[in-house]
């Protein structure tokens, strides 16, 4: 598989603290990668950097695709004033509130691909936290990314939500979406469709020994 992201001999520090020393590594395109390690250890700092939110200090990243999409970290406690339907339009950039007549039909669909449709004139802040983390993947592919960042995208959600929310990402996986997921919940016996990419102590290290569910 060709390459996404190379990653080489990057350090970043904040002051004179290191945050990642010297790291080098390839995430491989239409791969699914969890990103792990504890609070602190550099996660939130490596996706900044992947995102160009950040400028390294030393060494290279090179993201071969300018097509990237983030979904954050849930706040159940968002009120944010706004419809679904114009959360979802959020992800399409507009220069303007006056949506085409693709745009508002693609804002339909997206949101039926991940089941909320129903929802579209809904109020955002009146949703469940799962219901809540459909838009924002709505929203986060609205665009096609072809890369998509998640934040911790089960955090908070009931074990139902859990489940479906797990099944939308691996499809979005399987039909050649790259998948960078940040989470700290581990399990044993990895899948073969995914990795695990350890932050911590400055160094940045594939694992085969666990993975993430």
């Amino acid at each position: 598989m060709p390459s996404i992201i190379d990653v080489q001999n990057v350090s970043f520090g904040y002051g004179k603290t290191w945050v990642l020393n010297d790291v080098s590594f390839t995430i491989e395109k239409g791969s699914y990668v969890y990103i792990v390690g504890d609070n602190g250890a550099g996660k939130s700092t490596l996706v900044k950097l992947f995102m160009g939110l950040l400028d390294v200090t030393r060494g290279n990243i090179n993201r071969k695709s300018s097509a990237l999409s983030y979904v954050p970290q849930l706040n159940t406690e968002t009120k944010i004033p706004l419809s679904v339907h114009d959360v979802i339009a959020l992800g399409l950039k507009p220069t303007s509130w006056f949506l085409s007549k693709q745009d508002k039909q693609r804002i339909i669909d997206v949101a039926n691909q991940f089941g909320i449709g129903h929802l579209l004139h809904r109020k955002f802040g009146d949703l469940s936290g799962g219901q809540k983390q459909r838009v924002y993947l709505s929203r986060a592919m609205i665009s096609n990314p072809e890369i998509l960042i998640l934040d911790e995208p089960l955090s908070g959600l009931d074990q139902s939500s859990r489940d479906q929310l797990e099944m939308i990402i691996d499809g979005l996986h399987r039909a050649g979406t790259t998948i960078l997921n940040v989470t700290h919940h581990l399990t044993e016996n990895p899948p073969s469709h995914r990795k695990v990419l350890s932050v911590g102590e400055g160094q940045c290290v594939f694992r085969k020994d666990t993975y993430v569910s």
